[in-house]
């Protein structure tokens, strides 16, 4: 439970993550959910979610249509950050909650406990966060570090252009690792390529567009 008082008493109770902490905590308790976990609501939300984003998925796959294809991502956009709050849910995300919300848009539920959770939660904002250098060189999140013209000027407008390679880039980053044996394969690393294939086999070069 979130209230246990089981963590390690790294700073005060006065900073500002400690209150913070405790006051989601007071708060989770007052609603009846201490132990962190989804309301029934959220529960609900996101299955309605994927409901919808596995009906557009097989929608776009059909019609070719652009505008199914761009409300097919608006839905995926959703559902990241489902998986994004079930890799922080230890029961969420052995029952495969996170695996249906992160792994279906291309990114690893395995590699995102480790690299999200282990990583950047626990380095915010330093060097030891994987975070931290993540989108160098277009974007500099450094404040310590120089930037050219480039990059304080024009690469902040660039950021969702930048970010829409990023589902590419971490998909391909974290296969590498996998075949160096740095990372496990699980059966979510396929969704992403079959998911490709099946549009490129009834649309060909547009469907992997779409």
């Amino acid at each position: 439970y979130l209230d246990a008082n089981m963590h390690p008493n790294l700073m005060a109770d006065d900073t500002f993550y400690s209150v913070l902490r405790q006051r989601v905590a007071d708060y989770l308790r007052d609603i009846g959910y201490s132990s962190g976990g989804p309301t029934w609501e959220c529960v609900i939300y996101f299955w309605s979610v994927f409901c919808i984003w596995a009906a557009l998925m097989v929608a776009s796959w059909y019609t070719g249509s652009v505008a199914i294809g761009i409300l097919t991502g608006f839905f995926s956009s959703f559902l990241g950050a489902f998986g994004h709050n079930f890799v922080h849910q230890p029961k969420y995300k052995e029952w495969g909650w996170a695996l249906l919300s992160l792994d279906t848009v291309g990114f690893s539920s395995e590699g995102w406990y480790r690299d999200h959770l282990l990583q950047h939660h626990m380095y915010t904002n330093t060097p030891w966060d994987n975070h931290f250098r993540g989108t160098d060189p277009f974007l500099v999140t450094d404040p310590s570090r120089p930037r050219n013209f480039v990059q304080k000027h024009i690469m902040p407008y660039l950021l969702p252009v930048v970010l829409s390679f990023g589902v590419y880039g971490n998909y391909i980053l974290h296969l590498t690792w996998i075949f160096r044996g740095q990372e496990v394969l699980s059966i979510g690393k396929l969704f992403f390529p079959v998911f490709h294939y099946l549009f490129w086999s009834r649309w060909g070069w547009y469907g992997l567009a779409l």
